[in-house]
């Protein structure tokens, strides 16, 4: 957040709501801020701007926009790094285990098509939960106050 605004004495963030008088003062945002980290992360996961739910929050497949079309919130500098592609892999590997079992069980199928079929099913689970990941995350990053600070 930018430095030249006021904080209260006490941080209302704890409570779900934002502690930054500047940015409640405005009527539509006020309106659209997120209640809860889990609101938030819910817009993220979205592919939405997590603080005001209008905007994009990517320009491309997982390249951040840099701000935000409607509350103008700066998000190139949050970073999600690793994470969404280790959520993106996890959630791959646990349905992979599942569909696994009915190739195990069923003898009939060739080892080359399970084995093909699981490895395309993996990846295109990966493929299309990777951005959902990366803005649930890029929420969880934003609602923390944990951005990069721009040296």
């Amino acid at each position: 957040m930018p430095p030249n605004r006021r904080r209260l004495p006490f941080d209302l963030a704890l409570l779900g709501f934002t502690s930054y008088i500047g940015f409640m003062s405005h009527p539509d945002l006020r309106e659209n801020f997120p209640n809860s980290l889990w609101a938030a992360m819910g817009r993220g996961a979205l592919l939405r701007c997590p603080r005001c739910r209008k905007g994009r929050l990517f320009q491309g497949y997982l390249k951040p926009v840099q701000n935000c079309q409607n509350c103008h919130k700066k998000w190139d500098t949050v970073r999600a790094d690793l994470a969404p592609a280790w959520a993106s892999m996890t959630l791959s590997a646990h349905v992979i285990v599942v569909v696994y079992h009915f190739f195990f069980f069923d003898t009939s199928i060739a080892n080359w098509i399970a084995t093909s079929s699981l490895i395309g099913i993996a990846a295109l689970i990966s493929l299309l939960s990777l951005p959902s990941f990366k803005g649930l995350f890029m929420a969880l990053v934003w609602w923390n106050r944990m951005e990069a600070q721009q040296g």
